[in-house]
């Protein structure tokens, strides 16, 4: 086995999660998953509570008992970090107890059989295809088993109709209670692989995400798309004069000043180091001109981290063009700036005195 570096609860390395990219989605899933954990148990008590209450005092003790051991289970996971073995555990546990509900209330004839997907399905969230398959045919034997169970001990009954609904409407809220938690877990996976983590601001990958699906849409409605990029001026002389958490403020900075400068206009993005692009549909050259030229002066007569910064813009030809495809298929040339002026930009930052 071997530990996963940087872990501090010690998450190792097993069949579980071979890899360490499998062991960190398993770790960066498993808060949502405790949350939708126990909220499918909360769902569980109500049909169990009233079956302990109204199906005789033998269903309804072992019932209690079942309930007991589902809370024991989850104050345990509670009081230890989360490793995939102790979830896999977890998981296991889970399967059987609604196992045992399902030989108890009838095999084939329970209201509760259809809830043995439910641990394949929390399953499949967080492991590998291999852990999956396996549970599924380990969920498939138990479910089999159960059912001769519930044959040779003849413990089918007959509920009532309303009782076979409160368990399929329980099913359908636990199934879209883990569906809403893989969707809150994509979106935050989402825009963490889409947000630079020091400014806050879109990153490379978003930009070209949005392009690509703004790009069509541009296109198709013939209007010009302006895609200017800026840098800022000295920024290494900043990092070594005044070293790098000096310097990731101006960054931080500069980054909110270049996007409230745009005044809803488009979006900044960040796509590396002092680096930044905006994207401002229906903008022509003559307007992205102006408006570079706006924000440079904003940028230079705002102070950051006590600095006075410059910055200077530009873009190739094809970062600024109409929808057409003549004027897409062209080379691209170098690029073209916007410089500032040179009593601007001959020295590095000096920090502002007023």
């Amino acid at each position: 086995m071997q530990v996963r570096p940087g872990t501090a609860d010690g998450a190792r390395l097993s069949w579980l999660c071979t890899t360490d990219a499998e062991l960190q989605r398993y770790l960066d899933l498993e808060p949502n998953m405790e949350t939708a954990r126990r909220r499918v148990v909360a769902i569980i008590l109500i049909p169990a509570v009233i079956t302990s209450v109204g199906f005789g005092p033998a269903l309804g003790t072992i019932t209690a008992f079942g309930v007991l051991v589902a809370l024991l289970m989850e104050w345990w996971r509670s009081t230890r970090p989360s490793t995939p073995m102790r979830g896999a555990l977890s998981a296991a546990g889970f399967q059987f107890l609604l196992t045992s509900g399902v030989a108890l209330t009838g095999g084939l004839r329970s209201p509760w059989l259809p809830w043995l997907a439910i641990p394949v399905m929390m399953l499949a969230c967080r492991f590998r295809r291999a852990v999956v398959i396996t549970g599924l045919v380990l969920a498939a034997v138990v479910a089999v088993a159960a059912c001769l169970i519930a044959e040779w001990a003849g413990t089918a009954r007959q509920f009532p109709v309303w009782y076979h609904g409160l368990a399929a409407t329980a099913l359908t809220v636990a199934l879209a209670i883990v569906g809403l938690t893989m969707q809150s877990a994509e979106i935050q996976s989402r825009s963490a692989a889409n947000q630079d983590p020091l400014t806050g601001l879109p990153n490379r990958k978003a930009l070209n995400d949005t392009l690509r699906h703004l790009a069509p849409r541009i296109w198709a409605a013939n209007k010009w798309l302006c895609i200017p990029a800026c840098d800022l001026d000295h920024f290494k002389d900043i990092n070594d004069r005044y070293g790098h958490p000096r310097g990731d403020e101006v960054l931080v900075q500069a980054a909110a000043t270049l996007q409230s400068s745009l005044q809803g206009i488009g979006t900044v993005f960040r796509i590396g180091g002092e680096e930044f692009v905006a994207v401002l549909p229906g903008v022509d050259r003559e307007d992205g001109t102006r408006i570079a030229e706006r924000i440079r002066h904003v940028v230079s007569t705002t102070p950051m981290s006590d600095l006075s910064i410059t910055c200077r813009w530009g873009w190739p030809r094809r970062a600024v063009m109409p929808t057409s495809r003549r004027c897409s298929r062209r080379r691209t040339p170098r690029s073209t700036r916007l410089r500032a002026p040179a009593a601007t930009r001959s020295a590095a930052p000096e920090e502002r005195t007023d």
